[in-house]
């Protein structure tokens, strides 16, 4: 899913822009990569739900593009204002 790969990479961009300047390198990577991840099984585990039938289709296949989306958004508005 194209649409879900350019949304981790929107969630990705405000921990690569932040460069050494503020210190504490180490903490963003790790929390970068784990961000990932965590996307990644969300994105897994809503889609077994909707193949379970548990939730809607549409649901299963549009909530995690759009969450992860409005999250990227809001990372990078966020490291704007800093």
């Amino acid at each position: 899913s194209p649409f879900f790969f350019s949304s981790m990479i929107l969630l990705s961009i405000p921990f690569a822009i932040r460069g050494n300047r503020k210190g504490g390198s180490f903490y963003f990577i790790v929390l970068g990569i784990f961000m990932g991840f965590f996307a990644y099984i969300f994105r897994d585990l809503i889609s077994a739900l909707g193949i379970g039938g548990k939730v809607p289709i549409f649901f299963s296949s549009f909530a995690p593009v759009a969450i992860v989306f409005a999250t990227g958004v809001i990372f990078v508005l966020h490291s704007e204002k800093t």
